[in-house]
């Protein structure tokens, strides 16, 4: 069962920093995005550079996916609580560091876009499910995020990243009107039963949010454009289903877009 918070003022997947010293910026951007395309850290600081990161011991690389992705050690996210006071998510299962990895591509890509405002994280395993049922101390919530809330940017700048809720201005009714932000990473190709899913499941989420669901991909595959391709002509249509096929909801198709990945497989160095 899916949980909706607001988004951690220290977490917010930013691909921006500031620290003068490279190794350091590297560390806290690991830190606070919680996993980063190995391609994109070579991008920013060189390969040099994030070498010296993986021989203090402080970040490991993980392949998933078919990726290399960096990731915080386990001595990383204690020297990171101990530098910033605020604990690093915890990311270990090769499918949850994929998933985040390219849940900050997909952030990343549509910074100017979007902006975040929320996340919604799978529960606890074992732990009651209900908002006030948790002791002030106890983590509700994992930290394997399943979607982010956005709310259209209207005013994007250059220098414009992904943005922390931490101005006040964002409550539980704004989460419930924003739209959901879905990066299956590590799924793959995602396919028309995967989107056919989150229509049914947001199924009267589209009409409050006045928004379709967003879903980033890594490759839009041809089986996928035909699959949406037909069924925006189904809606357009007005096509009402069968009982055997009943029509999937409101006519806002799912927005899909294409996040390319720098170091999916075969990809150019």
């Amino acid at each position: 069962m899916p949980i909706s918070c607001f988004l951690p003022p220290d977490i917010d997947a930013r691909l921006t920093t500031e620290s003068a010293n490279p190794i350091e910026a590297m560390f806290r951007m690991v830190g606070t995005a919680g996993a980063i395309m190995r391609p994109r850290l070579v991008e920013k600081f060189g390969e040099k550079m994030l070498d010296g990161l993986l021989a203090l011991k402080l970040a490991r690389v993980s392949h998933a996916s078919g990726w290399d992705i960096v990731v915080l050690s386990d001595l990383g996210r204690q020297t990171y609580l101990r530098r910033l006071n605020h604990r690093a998510d915890y990311l270990q299962r090769p499918e949850s560091v994929a998933d985040r990895a390219f849940q900050v591509e997909a952030l990343w890509h549509l910074r100017h876009r979007y902006k975040v405002v929320g996340r919604q994280v799978k529960a606890s395993p074992g732990l009651p499910r209900g908002r006030n049922s948790q002791p002030q101390t106890a983590r509700p919530g994992t930290d394997q995020v399943l979607a982010y809330h956005v709310v259209k940017v209207l005013q994007p700048t250059s220098g414009e990243t992904v943005s922390r809720a931490a101005d006040g201005e964002v409550n539980q009714a704004m989460l419930e009107r924003a739209p959901l932000l879905y990066c299956p990473g590590a799924n793959g190709a995602v396919g028309m039963d995967y989107i056919r899913t989150l229509m049914r499941r947001h199924k009267g989420d589209v009409v409050r949010w006045g928004h379709p669901v967003i879903v980033a991909v890594p490759e839009l595959t041809p089986e996928l454009q035909l699959g949406l391709e037909a069924l925006q002509h189904r809606q357009r249509d007005g096509y009402r289903g069968t009982p055997r096929a009943p029509r999937l909801g409101s006519a806002d198709a799912p927005l899909v877009i294409e996040v390319p990945v720098i170091s999916a497989p075969n990809a150019p160095a």
